[in-house]
This record gives structure tokens, C-alpha cells and sequence, in this order.
């Protein structure tokens, strides 16, 4: 008689197991992983589950679908934001901080070390990124600024080609089509 394989949190005795969904922590865990810039795959190792798992929980959850695609928004947005910033150019301040520290011997002998702050503002300005900046028309604008460029050929007098079949054609006929001597 076969020995019963112990059955897992699928409940099919095959696989890895899996732990249950949480109406509560499994979206807010996908939400922080997924704001940091995090995959479907990471969200999946913090759960300890399959990335199969979470789709499907996707699909059987609607406040976990909700929140993923909220959050790949926000995301999104921000990258899109950062990279329009980046090609039109942006200006910043460069924040410097450095701690003073003067050794001063009291009265009585004591040694004191009273730290000044110093704090040096910066006033720089990002030059617009070209790489940017066609990375954003071709995506924006693929019609006007897509790489590959769309050639059309014609026939004679810019008429259409004549596709006829070359085997019906004489031997006079090829000739002249060829632009050679006639045949001998």
C-alpha cells in the first residue's frame, strides 16, 4: 500500500507550499514592494508564494488587483515625471553639511567640544539630456520620431509595380524589362 504524501497549503500534496492570502497584509506588502520600484517576482518572495500565486490571487482578489494597479500608477507616474524633468532640463540645490568641532579646556580642566554646524547652499541647474529627450518623442510621438524609416517602391511613372509573372513574359519582353541587349 503507497504511503499518502502529507498535503500542503494548496491542499494537493505537490509543490511548494503556500501561505493563505491576508485581506490586510498582502496588498500592503505588494503596495510598499511595489512603490520602491519593485517586480510582480518581488512581490512574490515576500509573500513566500509563487509568482503563479499572486496572479492568481489577482484575479480572485479584487482589493489586491485595485492596489497593484494603483501603486504601478503612482510609479509610473513618477518615473514619467522624472524623466520629463530630466529632458527639459531642472533646477536644484546642492546641500553641503559639515560639523565644526573646536576642543576648548575649561576652567576646572575639562575638556569640551561644542560642535558648530556649518550648512553650505548650492544653487545647480541640470542641463536637458538629449538621451532623454528622444527616448521621450519616440515614445510620445513614434510616428514622427520612430528609427526605422518606411520606403515604398514603384513601377514606372510612379504607377504601381506590375507584379506580372516573369514566365509568361518572351524572351524580347525580359530583355527590355532588364534594360540588356537583345537576345542573340
Amino acid at each position: 500500500m503507497a504511503e499518502a504524501r502529507p498535503k500542503n497549503g494548496n491542499g494537493n500534496g505537490r509543490g511548494r507550499q503556500t501561505s493563505s492570502y491576508d485581506p490586510v497584509r498582502t496588498p500592503s506588502t505588494a503596495e510598499a514592494i511595489l512603490r520602491l520600484g519593485g517586480t510582480m517576482q518581488d512581490v512574490a518572495r515576500a509573500l513566500h508564494v509563487h509568482l503563479a500565486t499572486v496572479y492568481r490571487w489577482r484575479e480572485q482578489h479584487p482589493e489586491l488587483s485595485e492596489a497593484l494597479k494603483e501603486t504601478k500608477a503612482l510609479a509610473d507616474g513618477k518615473v514619467e515625471r522624472s524623466l520629463y524633468q530630466r529632458a527639459i532640463g531642472y533646477d536644484y540645490e546642492e546641500v553641503e553639511e559639515t560639523t565644526i568641532v573646536e576642543v576648548v579646556v575649561n576652567a576646572e580642566g575639562k575638556v569640551e567640544r561644542p560642535g558648530k554646524a556649518r550648512r553650505k547652499v548650492t544653487k545647480k541647474r541640470a542641463v536637458p539630456d538629449v538621451t532623454a529627450q528622444i527616448f521621450w518623442l519616440k515614445n510620445r510621438k513614434p510616428a514622427e520620431w520612430r528609427d526605422t524609416a518606411i520606403r515604398e517602391h514603384t513601377g514606372a511613372g510612379g504607377g504601381p509595380i506590375d507584379y506580372r509573372n516573369l514566365g509568361q513574359l518572351s524572351d524580347e519582353e525580359l530583355q527590355r524589362l532588364a534594360g540588356g541587349d537583345q537576345p542573340r
